[in-house]
């Protein structure tokens, strides 16, 4: 079939979604599907919304990026000449622990984690009523491919908790693969309440979604459904996927050549002054490149 309704049962959406129930971390069990990564990202928010009666604002980080569609430009750094900020007006966006050019002028691990401080006085003085959700890509792909300290993953799930708020992982980028795991829980040992998948997924077809505990309650009838949405082409090219990505150890390549780029950057940096930081991991590769490596 090259269509089928979202109301109705196919065997590539059965055998996907059970699929990925098994490979997600803790007791991420419930699976939404949806083509792109805008709409699984808006699909992650009004879970959040629902499960977060009477909280009003969204938090976000520096420099994020989640997304072009009306909502999730509001969930990302400020776009230039955005022309659409009468709508834009429920996000803090707080720093996040980029450490090479830290926020705050600080040096890791001397910090305390000031990054993660600031986040919790946010939540606490920053924001009008309580905070819904905290969106963050566990390792920032259009910012920089920055990778934040292992302590700063788990100080954010932990003041989550403490405040009751949703803790969203957009894996969009960083999924499947590109950092030496299938979701970043395995690297940081922290599992959020939801996270967001698209992109390596469909082997080049589109699909996204996402994968929310079980827990939460659910998405009202007419929340979150799109014509397209359960595309069976795009499923049976996802099932296909990863059988190859578990056929031919893709996880465990990604580590490998990861590895083996980043170790001839690091020796290239040696050598040119104008390479300030290297960063991964797998293929998650960040070159930042500076006039003078001292400021």
């Amino acid at each position: 079939f090259s269509h089928i309704r979202t109301s109705f049962d196919t065997v590539p959406k059965l055998l996907l979604a059970k699929r990925l129930a098994e490979l997600a971390p803790g007791n991420l069990k419930k699976v939404n599907f949806t083509l792109h990564g805008g709409n699984a990202i808006e699909g992650a928010m009004k879970l959040a919304m629902r499960n977060r009666p009477g909280a009003t604002k969204f938090m976000t980080l520096y420099d994020g990026y989640h997304g072009r569609t009306l909502a999730t430009m509001n969930m990302c750094w400020p776009h230039p000449n955005n022309g659409f900020l009468n709508f834009m007006n429920n996000t803090v966006r707080v720093p996040q622990a980029y450490c090479y050019r830290c926020p705050f002028h600080r040096e890791h691990p001397s910090c305390g984690l000031e990054c993660a401080n600031f986040i919790e006085n946010s939540v606490k003085k920053a924001v009008d009523g309580e905070t819904i959700a905290l969106i963050m890509e566990p390792i920032q792909g259009n910012g920089g491919m920055i990778e934040y300290p292992v302590e700063f993953y788990k100080a954010v799930r932990e003041i989550c908790d403490k405040y009751g708020i949703i803790l969203i992982w957009d894996e969009i980028q960083t999924g499947f693969g590109r950092c030496g795991t299938y979701f970043s829980s395995e690297r940081y040992g922290v599992v959020p309440d939801i996270i967001v998948f698209g992109k390596a997924l469909g082997g080049g077809y589109p699909i996204a979604g996402m994968l929310a505990r079980e827990d939460l309650a659910p998405l009202s009838p007419g929340d979150h459904s799109f014509t397209f949405a359960h595309f069976p082409i795009s499923m049976a090219a996802a099932n296909a996927t990863l059988d190859v990505m578990e056929e031919e150890d893709i996880c465990g390549q990604s580590r490998e050549k990861g590895k083996y780029i980043t170790d001839k950057l690091h020796k290239m940096q040696e050598k040119y002054e104008i390479m300030g930081d290297v960063r991964g991991p797998g293929l998650m590769i960040g070159i930042e490149l500076v006039k003078d490596r001292e400021t």
